[in-house]
């Protein structure tokens, strides 16, 4: 995410204008391999997605990825019930 976030402020601070959907579907494509289905998801999209929504997206996901990973982690060590 932060990656993403550099290359976008490079665009701004060398007013680089690019077309908003392939700014998208280069972001999507720069994804981690771990994030194959929603790199899927997101370059099938039949309608446009703006960067606005692309960063939301991509922060809730990341979210569900941290929250799956502590449960996992908690599960590995005893701590939670099944």
């Amino acid at each position: 995410m932060h990656e993403i976030q550099r290359i976008l402020s490079h665009f701004k601070q060398y007013q680089m204008h690019i077309d908003k959907s392939i700014m998208v579907s280069s972001i999507a494509d720069k994804l981690p391999p771990s994030w194959k289905g929603n790199k899927r998801t997101l370059m099938h999209k039949k309608e446009e997605i703006s960067l606005e929504n692309l960063a939301n997206y991509l922060h809730v996901e990341e979210e569900l990825c941290i929250q799956d990973e502590s449960k996992e982690y908690a599960y590995s060590c005893g701590q939670m019930e099944s």
